[in-house]
């Protein structure tokens, strides 16, 4: 293949200074670069006309090939037609035709399918313009994250704005699945990458079939809306249309009103519209628990986390996760290992030159089995935990003999519990440890540690009303633990030619490890 661009030479001059003359011509800065490698190409000298056969061009940052290019020299234009294949940046796509200013880079695509790889999504139409700044604008079109054979859902409209890596505006739009007309809108945005938008995300279409009948909920349809209600925090509603079970929402808020600060508050509940048989829980239903008449049920879960930065050196983390019963995780989440609980979590941590302090605390209840039914009734509080004793961790910041880095660290920690028994108390353990890390050969490290756990255990058994709370007797004990640990790294790089294999590196990292517990 010969390559023709202005800068050859060789026994085509006459023609190569006519196509320098094209790309270089005009305003200053108003004619793009022009490359074209082809095997073969004729020139029409009366009209200066040049047509090129299997033949590639680059156009900014636009690449195109075709079966037939033609350029017009006096009117700075180019058409392009027969299996015409292009990428445009992040976009790549098809078209039967296309024509184009060799000037702006703006042009016409006919009968043309859009693929950006970035966010998945396809836009065809009957011809979409392409405008500057990569911004492509379709009228007549169809935008989904589907293939465009494949079916599933799509968005038909009128007119669509799409930049890519920024944001995508339509106007009389349908939401179809399949040929059926689902909602219509007047006016839909939906952000990309850059730019917050309130407007609709791609919808959500998902089949759960299951054997079972508690799980098979069958097609699942969500549209996601999002509100961006400042720069520091948003709204995403999402409605969702669940065949087997009836409408659902879905509610998420994310905010970060300070520097350094995230949270996110998660909410989804739904009113079941058919009642749920006891007979279709009975694989999971203790022998108390599956009778009872059919009923509706009101489904919920929620989860929230917090998480933000207290001055220079402190953090406070906070969290809680909650469901309605011990089965909606795994019925509408499709989470297949999951143990039914609520917790509520806080930690406030803090960090000085040579010691970390945190204080924290939990509460963890859970239910009685994996069951809708085990619901407030039979939620049970199994144990309290706070922690009431700061945890600590100091190192020292000096090395011995000016080589050897020793290490000190302290571990506390205080537990509240109760039990269904009627047995409640406190365990209140202090861990102390010494460390000392040692580089004997590069990539050889050895590690002695040696720590003791001072444990301290009291209860107390709560009687029935009338008579008295009898206080056990405090128990104590200490136990030593000796750590001998020997680490060692091993790595390799292999470096090929080239390829989605090249410079692989391997690593590994024995590791030998004796520890000896010794009660005192």
């Amino acid at each position: 293949m010969r390559r023709l661009s202005p800068l050859n030479r060789g026994p085509w001059l006459a023609v190569l200074v006519g196509l320098g003359v094209l790309v270089g011509l005009g305003r200053p800065g108003a004619a793009q670069e022009l490359q074209i490698d082809a095997p073969s190409f004729s020139v029409d000298r009366a009209t200066e006309t040049y047509r090129y056969a299997d033949a590639r061009i680059r156009l900014g940052s636009l690449q195109l090939d075709a079966q037939q290019i033609t350029i017009s020299r006096p009117e700075r234009t180019l058409s392009a037609s027969g299996r015409v294949r292009f990428r445009d940046g992040a976009v790549v796509g098809t078209a039967d035709r296309v024509s184009l200013d060799l000037n702006t880079g703006t042009g016409t695509l006919y009968l043309v399918s859009l693929y950006q790889a970035e966010d998945g999504y396809y836009l065809s139409g009957a011809e979409i313009r392409r405008e500057g700044n990569g911004i492509y604008v379709a009228t007549d079109c169809r935008f989904s994250t589907c293939e465009p054979r494949m079916g599933g859902w799509a968005l038909g409209a009128g007119h669509i704005e799409y930049r890519p890596g920024s944001y995508g505006i339509a106007t009389d739009a349908t939401l179809r699945v399949g040929d059926v007309p689902i909602f219509w809108f007047p006016f839909v945005a939906w952000p990309t990458v850059t730019e917050r938008t309130t407007g609709v995300l791609p919808p959500e279409l998902t089949v759960q079939d299951s054997s079972l009948p508690r799980l098979n909920i069958g097609t699942r349809l969500a549209v996601p809306v999002f509100i961006a209600l400042g720069p520091d925090h948003d709204l995403t509603l999402t409605p969702e249309i669940i065949d087997r079970r009836g409408p659902a929402l879905g509610t998420e808020y994310a905010y970060a009103f300070v520097p350094g600060q995230r949270g996110l508050l998660r909410l989804w509940n739904i009113s079941e519209a058919h009642p749920r048989s006891f007979r279709y829980e009975n694989d999971i239903l203790t022998p108390g628990e599956a009778e009872g008449e059919p009923r509706k049920l009101s489904r919920y879960l929620y989860e929230w986390s917090h998480n933000q930065p207290l001055g220079a050196r402190g953090r406070m983390v906070l969290r809680a996760e909650g469901s309605s019963d011990g089965q909606v995780f795994r019925e509408y989440e499709r989470i297949k290992e999951y143990s039914p609980y609520r917790v509520e979590q806080g930690t406030l941590s803090y960090q000085w030159d040579w010691v970390q302090a945190s204080l924290s605390a939990d509460r963890q209840a859970e239910f009685t089995s994996e069951s809708i039914y085990a619901d407030a009734e039979s939620f049970t509080d199994q144990a309290i935990r706070p922690v009431l004793l700061p945890r600590l961790r100091a190192t020292l910041g000096k090395r011995l003999f000016s080589a050897v880095p020793l290490t000190l660290q302290a571990d506390t920690s205080a537990t509240r519990f109760t039990t269904e028994e009627g047995l409640s108390g406190l365990v209140t353990t202090v861990t102390p440890s010494v460390g000392l890390p040692l580089t004997l050969l590069p990539g050889l490290e050895f590690r002695p540690t040696l720590q003791r756990h001072f444990v301290d255990y009291s209860a107390l058994v709560e009687r029935e009303a009338d008579t008295p709370e009898v206080e056990l007797d405090a128990e104590g004990r200490m136990q030593d633990e000796y750590a001998l640990e020997l680490r060692y790294s091993l790595s390799r790089v292999f470096p090929l030619d080239g390829g989605p294999w090249s410079d692989i590196k391997h690593i590994l990292r024995p590791r030998l490890l004796r520890i000896a517990l010794d009660e005192v």
